[in-house]
């Protein structure tokens, strides 16, 4: 049996991506890209160019030849110390073991919902929230299901 026929054609695939909606924040920033004195917030970019100290030590990270691949689930050293930090700001035991490093939040989301969606799923969340989350629930073919927050005295609470 070929991999094709096992998870449908690649004309199903096409044209689950096709009838994607796009997303609203990219929608809000099409229209707002150029415009002037304009903060791009919607992507969760910053206003402000990297500090130099992280431009550094990228330079030297390269320059000492750390061009390759690192471990799937991040440097270790890296993980350590997000570990650290854990511990320290939430008081809590925390190992590297417990940490995995993504090369972004979106593929932090969509690797957390491919090891837990499966088509069908019922996938609880509270709403208004960024709609990649839902857009990976929809992708994996989960059964999205929203809870609606209301905001009560400049606070959300469960409805």
């Amino acid at each position: 049996v070929s991999q094709a026929s096992k998870i449908g054609s690649t004309a199903e695939l096409r044209q689950a991506i096709e009838e994607m909606p796009i997303s609203q924040i990219r929608e809000v920033a099409n229209d707002a890209i150029g415009l002037e004195g304009m903060i791009p917030l919607w992507f969760g970019e910053p206003d402000v160019s990297t500090p130099d100290f992280i431009c550094n030590a990228a330079v030297e990270a390269m320059r000492s030849g750390r061009t390759f691949y690192t471990p799937n689930r991040g440097i270790p050293e890296l993980r350590d110390a997000i570990a650290a930090y854990t511990e320290a700001l939430y008081g809590i035991s925390m190992t590297k073991d417990r940490i995995t490093v993504t090369a972004s939040g979106m593929s932090g989301i969509m690797v957390s919902h491919q090891l837990l969606v499966e088509p069908a799923t019922n996938v609880v969340c509270p709403v208004p929230l960024w709609p990649n989350i839902r857009g990976t629930v929809d992708i994996l073919g989960g059964e999205f299901r929203p809870v609606p927050l209301r905001l009560v005295d400049r606070s959300w609470q469960l409805d």
